[in-house]
Order: C-alpha cells, then sequence, then structure tokens
C-alpha cells in the first residue's frame, strides 16, 4: 500500500522567481503595448500581433512542459517526481501530464478599440501536449474592457471563411483534445463575424474543469455563419457560460462535453439556438427568438437539463428531442406548434407536464424523458429557491486597495508570506490585490470584516510544513461578521498546495462568494459556523491524494448547515466529494471524478443538482447518498474502464428504512460495453416516505 497523501514538498526545488514569473509582477499584459502593439484604432489588422501574444503566453508552458521531461527522463528508475502526485516514469516511460513547476501567466487585457482581423486568433504551436497527447492550452485569459467597448472584427468576406469546414475567428484550442486545458477565460468583449463568412465561427472556447466565457457578445453581420460559440473539441469539461448574448448563425451554441451556461440571449439562428451532442448541460435563464428550434438534443449519450427560461419563435416545436435524456422546469414556450417533439413527432401535453399560460404559451413543468425515477411515497422534494450571487461594485470613496506585496510578501515560493499577508488583509484595505507570484503559507490567515475583496489574480499557492499537518484547518479563515458580502476570486494552486488543510475555512455567517479557482491538491471549502450563505461559481478541487485512492475519508467541499448556490462545481478524489450536513444545497452543473459517493446528505438537508456527469465510480460505490435527507437529481454517469461506473444509482436511509437505485434501473447512454453501464437520471426525486411506492 502506498501512502495516499503525498509528502510536503521540499522548498529548496523550486525554481527561481524569474522562472516562476517570467512577466514580474504583472498580472494583465496590455496587447496594444510593446511587445504586441495591437492596433485598437480598427484601421490596421492585428491578426498578427494577437497572435504573437498568445504565444507569449503559451509558449511558457510549452518551455515548462519541455523541462519537466527532462526531469522525468533523469530518473534513474520508475517512480514520480517530488513535485507532485502524476509525473512520472512508468515502465520506462515517461509520463509528463503538466509542468511540474507552474510558471505565472498573466492575463491578456484588450483596452477598449476596435481590433481589426483576417484570420484565426489563437496560439500558432503545434507541439503544445504532453506526453498523452492532451493539449496544453492552459490558463489563457483573454480579458477586455467591456461587451461593446473591445471589439474583434472579422473583415468581410475574409480568406478562408467560405469554404466548406468551418473556420474560427478566436480559438484556444489547436489540437483535438484534452483534459488539462484548466482555467480558461474570456470576458468582457464583443466578437463580429462580418459579412459574406458562412464558414465563420465566433469563438471556439475550450477549458477542463475551470474556464469561463463570460459578458461576452458574438454576432453575424448578416446573419450568416456557422456557429456563435463551440464547445465541441474531446475533453471539454467546466466550462461556465454566462452573460452571453449570440445574435445569427446557423447555430447559436454547439456543444459536446460538461458546460454550464446562465443568462444567455439567443436571436435569429436559422438550424437551432443550442445543439447538445454528446453533451451535459446545465441551462438556466435561456432566452432564445428565431424560426429555428430552441434546443436539438440529438445524442443518446448526451442530457441536457434546462430550468427558468424563455423560448420563443416559429415552427414545429421548441425542443427537438431525438435521443438522451432530458430534464425541463418552468420552461415558457411561445409561438411553436408544439412544445416538445420526440422520435414519433409531438409529445402531448400530459407527457411533458405543460400547462397552457394566460397569454397562449405552453410552461413545461417537471419534465423528465424518457422518464422520472423516485423512491418510496408521498410528495417529492420540491424545487429550492435559485439566489443570484451579489456583485462587487468596486472600493467605496472611503476606502482603500493594497496589493500584498506593499506589506512585504515575496511571492517566490520560499519564504512564508503569510505574516505579511496578515498584515495586509489587517490594514483596513476593503480590497486586497496578489501581484503575481507563487505565495508560500505556513500558517493560517483570518480574513477580518473590513475586507470585502480578495483577487487573487490566479497566483498559485505553496504550503509549509506546518500548514499541511493542521487536519481540517482552513488556510483562510472568514473571521468577523458584516452585512457586506465577501469576494474571493481568481486562484489557480497546484501540486504544491497540498496536505491535511482545507483552502477557505467559513468561520462567521457573513454572506461569501467564491468565484473562477482550481485547487489542484487540496479542498477547497468548509465551514466553522453555521447559518451563512455561500456562493460558489466555477470551481474545480481534489482532497490531495493520490487518484484512486481509498480510505482517507477527506471531502472536497463540505457544507454544514448552510445555504449554498453552486454553478459549475467540479470536486474530485472526495469521500464524499460534496458533503451537505443539514444544509440546502443547489448545484447548477457538476462533474465529480473518481469513485466516492458524489453527494452525501444527511441530517435533514436537502440537495438540488441539475445537471452534469459523475465520472467513474465502481461498480460496488453509490452515487447518491441521502440519510434522512433528500435530493433532487438529474445528471448521467460516465466513465473511462470497464469498473468505471457506479453500481448503485441512489441510496435512501430513512426512519430505519434503506432503498436503492441500481445502474441497470436507468436508461442507458448507449456507449461502448468497455465503459460499463453507464446510465441517464433525466430526475430523480426523494419522496417524503420510504414506504411503499406511489
Amino acid at each position: 500500500m502506498y501512502d495516499a497523501t503525498p509528502p510536503p514538498h521540499p522548498r529548496d526545488l523550486l525554481p527561481a522567481a524569474e522562472q516562476l514569473h517570467p512577466f514580474g509582477e504583472a498580472t494583465h499584459l496590455d496587447v496594444t503595448a510593446p511587445p504586441f502593439n495591437a492596433d485598437p484604432t480598427g484601421r490596421e489588422d492585428c491578426t498578427a500581433a494577437l497572435v504573437r501574444a498568445l504565444d507569449a503566453i503559451a509558449g511558457i508552458t510549452r518551455d515548462a512542459q519541455r523541462a519537466t521531461v527532462a526531469e522525468i527522463e533523469a530518473l534513474p528508475g520508475d517512480g514520480y517526481l517530488p513535485s507532485g502526485v502524476e509525473n512520472r516514469k512508468e515502465n520506462g516511460k515517461v509520463k509528463a501530464i503538466f509542468p511540474s513547476f507552474l510558471p505565472y501567466l498573466p492575463a491578456l487585457y484588450f483596452p477598449a478599440g476596435i481590433y481589426r482581423i483576417s484570420d484565426t486568433v489563437s496560439y500558432s504551436f503545434d507541439d503544445l501536449h504532453n506526453s498523452l497527447g492532451s493539449e496544453l492550452n492552459r490558463q489563457l485569459r483573454l480579458i477586455g474592457a467591456g461587451r461593446d467597448r473591445t471589439i474583434f472584427r472579422l473583415a468581410d468576406h475574409a480568406d478562408g471563411f467560405d469554404g466548406p469546414d468551418p473556420k474560427p475567428v478566436i480559438t484556444l484550442m489547436r489540437g483535438r483534445r484534452s483534459n488539462v486545458s484548466m482555467a480558461n477565460y474570456v470576458q468582457d468583449l464583443t466578437i463580429e463575424t462580418g459579412i459574406g463568412n458562412p464558414a465563420a465561427i465566433g469563438l471556439d472556447f475550450f477549458a477542463c474543469n475551470t474556464g469561463a466565457v463570460r459578458r461576452v457578445s458574438i454576432r453575424s453581420g448578416d446573419g450568416g455563419g456557422r456557429t456563435g460559440l463551440r464547445l465541441n473539441h474531446g475533453g471539454l469539461t467546466g466550462v461556465l457560460v454566462q452573460e452571453v448574448a449570440i445574435d445569427g448563425f446557423e447555430t447559436g451554441i454547439e456543444a459536446s462535453g460538461y458546460a454550464v451556461a446562465e443568462h444567455v440571449k439567443l436571436t435569429g439562428q436559422r438550424r437551432c439556438g443550442i445543439l447538445s451532442n454528446q453533451s451535459f448541460l446545465s441551462l438556466r435563464r435561456i432566452t432564445t427568438e428565431a424560426d429555428a428550434p430552441a434546443l436539438m438534443c440529438r445524442h443518446p449519450g448526451g442530457q441536457v437539463g434546462i430550468v427558468d427560461s424563455e423560448l420563443s419563435g416559429q415552427g414545429a416545436a421548441a425542443i427537438e428531442w431525438q435521443a438522451g435524456g432530458l430534464y425541463a422546469d418552468a420552461v415558457m414556450v411561445r409561438g411553436f406548434t408544439d412544445a416538445v417533439a420526440g422520435p414519433e413527432g409531438a409529445v402531448g401535453l400530459t407527457e411533458t407536464g405543460g400547462v397552457k399560460s394566460s397569454d397562449g404559451g405552453t410552461i413545461l413543468r417537471e419534465l423528465a424523458l424518457p422518464a422520472a425515477f423516485a423512491l418510496g411515497s408521498g410528495p417529492p422534494m420540491e424545487r429550492l429557491r435559485v439566489l443570484d450571487p451579489p456583485a462587487f461594485e468596486g472600493v467605496r470613496a472611503d476606502e482603500t486597495r493594497s496589493g500584498v506585496r506593499a506589506f512585504g510578501a515575496r511571492g517566490d515560493g520560499h519564504h512564508d508570506d503569510a505574516p505579511a499577508i496578515q498584515k495586509a488583509l489587517d490594514s483596513g484595505a476593503a480590497e486586497i490585490l496578489f501581484e503575481a507570484g507563487h505565495y508560500r503559507l505556513d500558517r493560517p490567515v483570518t480574513i477580518p470584516a473590513t475586507v470585502r475583496r480578495i483577487d487573487f489574480n490566479f497566483v498559485d499557492l505553496v504550503t509549509g510544513p506546518n500548514l499541511a499537518e493542521m487536519a481540517g484547518q482552513g488556510a483562510f479563515v472568514i473571521d468577523g461578521e458584516s452585512d457586506d458580502p465577501l469576494f474571493l476570486e481568481s486562484l489557480f494552486a497546484w501540486e504544491l498546495w497540498r496536505g491535511k488543510h482545507h483552502t477557505f475555512d467559513h468561520a462567521a455567517r457573513r454572506t461569501v462568494v467564491i468565484r473562477d479557482m482550481h485547487t489542484q491538491t487540496s479542498p477547497l471549502y468548509i465551514n466553522s459556523v453555521t447559518g451563512g450563505r455561500v456562493f460558489i461559481d466555477n470551481i474545480c478541487c481534489t482532497t490531495g491524494v493520490i487518484p484512486g485512492a481509498t480510505g482517507h475519508g477527506r471531502a472536497c467541499v463540505s457544507f454544514h448547515g448552510q445555504e449554498a448556490w453552486c454553478r459549475q462545481l467540479d470536486p474530485e478524489r472526495g469521500e464524499p466529494m460534496v458533503f451537505n450536513d443539514g444544509g440546502r444545497l443547489w448545484v447548477l452543473g457538476t462533474k465529480t471524478e473518481d469513485c466516492g459517493i458524489a453527494y452525501h446528505t444527511i441530517n435533514g438537508g436537502r440537495t438540488e443538482v441539475l445537471g452534469g456527469m459523475f465520472f467513474s465510480g465502481r461498480p460496488h460505490t453509490t452515487a447518491i447518498v441521502n440519510e434522512a435527507s433528500q435530493a433532487r437529481i438529474s445528471a448521467s454517469t460516465t466513465g473511462g474502464g470497464p469498473n468505471g461506473y457506479y453500481g448503485t444509482a441512489v441510496t435512501e436511509h430513512r426512519d430505519g428504512i434503506t432503498r436503492s437505485l441500481a445502474a441497470d434501473q436507468f436508461p442507458s447512454r448507449q456507449g461502448s460495453p468497455e465503459r460499463g453501464p453507464q446510465y441517464h437520471i433525466p430526475l430523480y426525486t426523494s419522496r417524503k416516505s420510504l414506504g411503499d411506492d406511489a
């Protein structure tokens, strides 16, 4: 047996600071400044300058990966590098999954203006991949000055955009697949595909585990073009699409993989608003208006959940469901002949649970195709109320903001920065910013009520030996009550951030918003004080154990008596992945990974999961466990081998009764036999009683 938890990393193996953050303390690079000099006036073609900028970022990862391969080749025999839990030599072969030490990658910032382009904007490397063939296009962040302020404008009748093959205006993927493309972002900008470019894809976006497209408009100048937003390469997971507007194109959004979309407006599509291939889609607040179906579900392996949306247009049906799983609730349909069409034609109102509205539309209620499932009898658990997270409006006139370097933090990964970070937090500044670097903490720090926002700027963290042994302790302790929410944003902590600790301990009733975080080898969140609220958007975390390790009993995120709202929640290697002890937990989209329980709810808690995937499992394990509690689940399972499946989908323990639903009781995803019996859970709802079936 091996120890499930790797030892703390010896700090003297860290590279020098200039290798870890080659652009100094900069967190953003202005593409209009040297050495890129992109023209924001719309007069000059910016394509070459923008490719150079993306190459500058992607090239850092490529060079770091080459150094990692050399490290592994130098190992005297089989084994792991001391810097992580995956890079290794196995049977004499190099398995370089990811750079052993991550240089800091700043975001590319596009000031307000018009960026005229004539060809696809991407990085230019053909060798940006690991030893397993996965593309290493990680932490590519394109940040504009605001929607309709930063505009990428494709030239009319541009070369190559009129052929039979689709061609993206902007793409974050040159390869075919990846499972290590974390933390990619495109935000606060507009993409215009011009006139006479029928093959154009506005944005070809890709990410794994965490990534987002936010506050983006994509529009065709003549209504033409292939796709507005494509989410369609192998391994795409953990993508959050929010506040996006797409006008025109054959298809608004085309998706394969796991993604979450909320507050999205689609207008003028010719084929369909959203095309779901073999995808796991969680959709909320979707608005469509076009003479075409709003949603098409085409693949038997795909599953879509859509709630709280309005689908308007003309045609046979708003939703064309040909195969796979589908759940819909509180979806208003207007103008279409039918709300839902199945393989044999229209699906009637009785089957869809639809009711006519006062204005002649149809409201879909609790539609589950091909079927809904429950255990016991009596009323089902109702949907939980949904709140949107509060927004940070900036520092007030009487407040200040400060970086942590001003208080002595070095960010070199060698020195303990906890005392300096604590001084910054105690300074009275309302907003605390981390400059580029790798910050080592060897003891917890507390976040007082005076702090309203911490922007980590996607820095890396390093665990010191003392902190690593503090089981259950939060490295950042949210202390002190305030009516102002606390915003914790933008962290990318890799394999040196590991130990027995958690990243955050919510030790107050103050509302907390946690957004855009990836902690590769550390649990993310616990709360030691009950009764508060937490919003979690777009996070991935593990428990810090080697993949496949069992018996450690660590949860990735734990909620105790909390109200929690999560959008795109990706916990991995947990036992369980998510633990809800007596709280109210609402999740829009999830991906769990490894063999532990996915969602475990106890002590009267209520858990609602709207869409996503439970990856892997084992034949003897259970995906959903409820003890004296209730759950509503719409999701699917998927796995990577003959034993990579949950043999039991749901187990309920209540009032001295235990009942379960096995894998073979749910609709099959009709995948390859070697992946085991993977299945859809279109909708499962706990019933009031576990007695006789209704």
